[in-house]
């Protein structure tokens, strides 16, 4: 019941939104970006330096109350750190290219356990059940050459 509560629950932004330019508008289909104010964690080369930065997430909101157009932008938000002005955008990947990554991967996972798989059986057997096999089957053809 937590989480479902958890999961209905929702913020109202507590910056004014960003208002856009009149080209800007028109080119993402939206008038305004939401924003909230939040921390995002900043750190140096090997994860030394860690810390928290004042930060704003801003989303290209087309479920606001004012934007009517539904747009390409409804799965972009975006991250700034305040201090830095370092701002990172991030989208959505379509369906598709979800597809395309998960095959890929599963794809190499698989040829990775074919190639275990055999390795481990090849470890497994012992090596004198080897010896004497190749053993019998030159024999074999030996016997079967001399017909």
């Amino acid at each position: 019941a937590a989480a479902a509560a958890a999961a209905s629950t929702s913020y109202k932004p507590s910056l004014q939104p960003i208002e856009l330019s009149k080209e800007a508008a028109q080119k993402w289909g939206i008038q305004s970006l939401t924003r909230f104010p939040g921390e995002g964690q900043v750190a140096s080369e090997g994860f030394k330096n860690n810390r928290f930065l004042d930060g704003q997430l801003v989303l290209m909101d087309h479920h606001h109350p004012h934007h009517h157009q539904t747009t390409t932008n409804e799965d972009c938000f975006s991250f700034v750190w305040v201090p830095t002005k370092h701002h990172v955008f991030f989208g959505r990947p379509s369906p598709q290219v979800v597809l395309n990554m998960l095959r890929d991967t599963l794809s190499k996972e698989d040829t990775l356990d074919n190639m275990r798989d055999h390795a481990t059986h090849c470890w497994n057997v012992p090596f004198c059940s080897t010896k004497a096999r190749a053993l019998d089957t030159s024999r074999t053809r030996h016997n079967n050459n001399k017909d």
